[in-house]
């Protein structure tokens, strides 16, 4: 996996809600939102703060505006089955305020799990999208490397305890991404590369794990 640091017109109802099949992979920028992160029970038992999916879909609006700052044009997402993204793009329409993007789904299933980030993710990497970001937490993450071992994430933080995903300002996030996908910033400049570690159980296929593991360095 790589991760990236921080530092529209309207579509006609036919096309904007039509599945992804574009062939430049120029400038395409991925969006996973998943609606199911940051409200595990860790955070009710502890009377912590819950992202609900309105918040979630605040921050895809402000992601969006950043975007479209930038200059970038194309955006592919996963079609959540909460409407975390497509309800930011119906609002920034109502708004005027996708500055000429072109807001495209990904195939992708909607059964409420991890496999939904799964096939999205495969899907994007097929598109060969420049970026992809995330909302959500480490399983979020995990299950786009499943598909997408080496995928250039821009992961914001929305889930519980997280390791990998960043806490960040959406729209800086936004312009950050797009500055990449447009070919404004190299992704080699600014990313790193983490490993990824498979576990094999005799019991079960070749898996990541289920848990975060971190390995430190004691000073």
């Amino acid at each position: 996996m790589c991760q990236m640091p921080t530092a529209l017109s309207r579509r006609s109802s036919s096309s904007w809600g039509s599945e992804a099949t574009m062939t430049d992979a120029r400038g395409i920028v991925g969006i996973i939102a998943n609606p199911a992160s940051g409200k595990d029970v860790r955070r009710l038992v502890a009377r912590a703060s819950v992202f609900d999916n309105q918040e979630k879909q605040a921050i895809v609006g402000r992601l969006l505006k950043g975007l479209s700052t930038v200059g970038a044009r194309n955006i592919v997402y996963m079609d959540d089955t909460h409407g975390i993204v497509s309800g930011a793009i119906e609002r920034a329409i109502l708004e005027s305020d996708l500055g000429g993007m072109t807001c495209t789904p990904v195939t992708s299933t909607r059964t409420v799990s991890a496999l939904d980030t799964e096939t999205a993710a495969q899907a994007m990497r097929e598109l060969g999208c420049a970026v992809v970001i995330t909302l959500g937490g480490d399983g979020t993450n995990r299950a786009v490397a499943k598909r997408w071992p080496d995928a250039p994430l821009l992961p914001i933080s929305t889930g519980t305890n997280n390791v990998f995903p960043r806490f960040v300002e959406a729209t800086v996030a936004g312009a950050a991404a797009g500055l990449v996908a447009t070919g404004q910033v190299p992704l080699a400049k600014v990313a790193t590369a983490y490993s990824r570690a498979t576990c094999f159980s005799p019991a079960a296929m070749p898996s990541l794990p289920q848990r975060s593991t971190a390995v430190v360095r004691r000073r």
